[in-house]
């Protein structure tokens, strides 16, 4: 991996604005103690069965049960409501799985099943969290209930964590693995646990309350009649070559189906109840978007009542929907003909036209929520394709009434528009994508309507399918806990510094992070300590989006009660605008020409886009504001050059160039026999950074190398590139800069718009240049 030999990063923006003024207010909520009783308290309920409303010596199969779980039996496997005093159970024999229908529990996630169990006999009765079915190179799914494949007797198929009673005194915590030496590359770790003195329990035969906690942030623990008696810390995401679990199932349009290998935590260990140590797993197979399922293998009497779920979110899947408006809205529930295409989908609405539809979501006290996510993607059957800015349009309103020739953005009469969301610009997607690799934007929700929710959907785009709507649960509010102060930091790339005081941190909360909310996506963020602040870094700001809004809250742990600061949005240009009038028209000169060099620099990017170009971010300068600006295009130059030629060189410098449209990226390919050991110096003044095997996109009879180690105001220093095996130089040395490329495409591209682009560019880095000289 890159490795700096000499540091030096030049912050080119130095001055700070003070973030005051009003903004939107979390409700007060209540935390919790850390008991479980006061942990499920503070939680909904997604899913609860006692099967006290069934009739005894009832199939499973055909009871309400269904509405919430699915329910598999194989073979001689069955599954039967009996009743005893005290009320109904289900009885389940040999084998048989249960999952949590439509629901996955993805990373931050909080959630808890809970059931009273009675086993007949100490093995094969497994509840399996942060688990999926894995689909392994033979074509056959692992289920819940599957011998692994591993030939050593190890537990069951599918991935996860599971627990299960062994004995009456001890309980298996087992964690599943990748292992490519076996079959089906799925294995198992297990280690059994104490849950009571030798001789004290009474787990077989004996009914139990068995409580399974996950907090979402890399804990999961395992209570027995409340009292906890494991836990599983986990973490680092990764992905496994051979788990191909394919998406999309082979049919007449998608005859070569691509895999999407799940996402799995990697790192694993399990603690007993002491704290104590017993088992450590560095390649399991912990789903990162899982779901809850049970499995039992050839047991004999296992019987469960009062199955609960709960979660932190209010997770709505979209089985009851029902359509409002006109248009033709599917609620789609096996229908095979749409189903074979989304294997881990049971329910979902299918919006077929060109809007102005809208699904019932149901009657919710919204003022508990700070924010909703919703799943989607494009359901319609052949190739990738390109859906165009706008084309998905997604509002949850307080009516299905919707007019269709207005514009989405603009409120309707008689509608109360809760959040809206378009897709932000053109973007190419594949059709027939899974659940888990769908779509998810989360929107901010502000407001206290309470009463029933529609989704509205108002593109004019067919094929549209949304499978889940998820409602996330406010923070308490803290009056201290506050975002002081932004500023800018002009790299390669454009990022806002959030900050607070180390005395609003420092001794008062703990686990203090930042949540940034851009375009539907969030991005959460640790701080660093710089002085007497700590710093919150955005950076997934293209120069395009400048307009837009970035929406940060910070949030920290105090008594072991999360809180929540008031969220604030900012954007880059609040920011320049801010700086060149009012409280701050007093800054240097050099400094508003930066910023408003700045500002035409996105305005280009947006035109070159094509993003937004009825909003240019230059164009609320007024015409002294815009006279601040750089008048006249620099006088360019290039410094591209391949020197100190050394005979037969091992790597071949074949192209460089620049990436523009999200940050400015130099892009350099090259051959290579071999990269075994390949090291690629990259010296900007006295600055060396290395890079390595791991840092090369492999492509087409060729390696590409990304390098992004600059500044505003450097645009214009030579960077050169040279290559090492160990001390032997093994090629020649290349010499560029941004500034290069700049001249070699203003003077030989006919495409105006980038020629204005790099026009834009290259003032700004001038005006960079000449403000951080103006500091000296």
């Amino acid at each position: 991996m890159k490795s700096k030999v000499v540091l030096y990063r030049l912050i080119c923006l130095l001055l700070v604005i003070v973030l005051t003024g009003s903004a939107t207010v979390f409700a007060t909520g209540s935390g919790n103690s850390g008991s479980l009783s006061d942990i499920l308290s503070g939680m909904d309920v997604l899913a609860a069965s006692d099967f006290d409303s069934e009739a005894a010596d009832t199939p499973l199969t055909g009871t309400s049960f269904l509405d919430d779980w699915s329910v598999i039996l194989a073979g001689s496997g069955t599954a039967v409501i009996k009743s005893e005093t005290g009320g109904n159970y289900v009885q389940f024999d040999k084998y048989s799985a249960l999952e949590l229908k439509d629901i996955y529990f993805g990373p931050n996630e909080a959630y808890a099943v809970s059931y009273q169990g009675k086993f007949g006999e100490k093995k094969h009765n497994y509840l399996f969290v942060r688990g999926t079915q894995v689909l392994k190179r033979n074509g056959t799914v692992m289920n819940w209930y599957e011998a692994d494949g591993s030939g050593a007797g190890s537990g069951v198929g599918g991935s996860g964590i599971y627990f299960r009673v062994y004995d009456n005194d001890k309980i298996q915590v087992s964690v599943k693995k990748y292992d490519s030496s076996i079959s089906r590359h799925v294995d198992t770790s297990a280690v059994l646990i104490d849950a009571y003195a030798e001789g004290k329990g009474t787990l077989v035969s004996t009914y139990h309350t068995y409580t399974c906690y996950d907090n979402g942030k890399g804990t999961v623990q395992f209570y027995i009649d409340g009292e906890l008696k494991a836990s599983v810390e986990y973490g680092n995401i990764t992905t496994y070559p051979d788990d191909a679990y394919e998406t999309s199932q082979q049919d007449d349009n998608n005859p070569n189906p691509d895999p999407i290998h799940a996402q799995y935590y990697k790192d694993a260990v399990v603690y007993d109840a002491g704290g104590t140590s017993k088992l450590t797993v560095t390649n399991a197979l912990i789903a990162v978007n899982g779901r809850v399922a049970f499995g039992h293998r050839n047991v004999t009497a296992a019987c469960y009542k009062d199955i609960t779920v709960y979660s932190d979110t209010l997770k709505i899947p979209m089985r009851n929907a029902q359509k409002y408006g006109a248009g033709n809205l599917s609620k789609l529930t096996g229908n095979e003909s749409k189903k074979r295409c989304f294997p881990s989908i049971d329910t979902f609405v299918y919006f077929r036209n060109t809007g102005g539809m809208a699904a019932t979501i149901g009657n919710i006290d919204l003022s508990e929520y700070d924010r909703v996510a919703i799943t989607w993607w494009d359901a319609s059957y052949g190739n990738p394709r390109t859906l165009a800015a706008g084309t998905v349009n997604f509002a949850l309103t307080s009516t299905g009434t919707l007019d269709t020739t207005a514009d989405p953005r603009v409120e309707q009469a008689g509608v109360n528009k809760l959040t809206y969301w378009s897709l932000p610009e053109s973007k190419t997607i594949t059709a027939k994508e899974d659940f888990r690799s769908a779509e998810t934007i989360i929107l901010p929700l502000d407001t206290s309507y309470s009463g029933n929710v529609y989704l509205a959907y108002m593109g004019n785009h067919t094929g549209i399918a949304v499978s889940q709507i998820t409602f996330y649960k406010k923070a308490a509010q803290s009056s201290t806990l506050r975002f002081t102060a932004a500023s800018l930091s002009l790299e390669n790339d454009i990022s806002i510094n959030f900050k607070t005081s180390s005395s609003i941190i420092d001794n008062v909360f703990d686990n203090v992070y930042a949540r940034f909310n851009m375009h539907g996506k969030e991005y959460i963020v640790e701080g660093r300590p710089s002085g007497d602040k700590y710093v919150f870094t955005f950076d997934h700001i293209a120069p395009h989006y400048m307009n837009d809004a970035v929406t940060a809250t910070l949030f920290g742990t105090q008594n072991g009660v999360e809180y929540a600061s008031a969220p604030i949005e900012y954007s880059i240009a609040s920011y320049c605008y801010g700086m060149i009038d009012g409280a701050y028209a007093n800054n240097s000169p050099e400094f508003k020409t930066m910023l408003v060099d700045l500002l035409n620099y996105g305005a280009a990017c947006q035109t070159y886009t094509n993003y937004h170009t009825d909003n240019l971010v230059n164009s609320d300068l007024t015409p002294a504001q815009a006279n601040c600006g750089t008048a006249t295009d620099p006088v360019l130059s290039s410094v591209y050059g391949i020197g100190n030629t050394i005979a037969d060189p091992d790597v071949e410098w074949t192209a460089v160039g620049l990436i523009l449209r999200n940050s400015v990226v130099m892009r350099v390919k090259f051959t290579a026999a071999s990269t075994e050991g390949l090291v690629i110096k990259a010296q900007k003044g006295n600055v060396i950074t290395e890079y390595t095997a791991d840092d090369f996109a492999e492509g087409d009879n060729c390696y590409t190398l990304y390098f992004e180690e600059f500044d505003a105001s450097e645009m214009s220093e030579a960077i050169t590139f040279t290559a090492y095996v160990g001390a032997q130089q093994v090629s020649n040395v290349l010499t560029y800069s941004v500034e290069s490329y700049a001249y070699e495409t203003i003077n030989n591209s006919s495409d105006a718009n980038l020629v204005a682009l790099l026009k834009a560019l290259m003032k700004y880095g001038y005006a960079a240049q000449n403000y951080v000289d103006s500091l000296q």
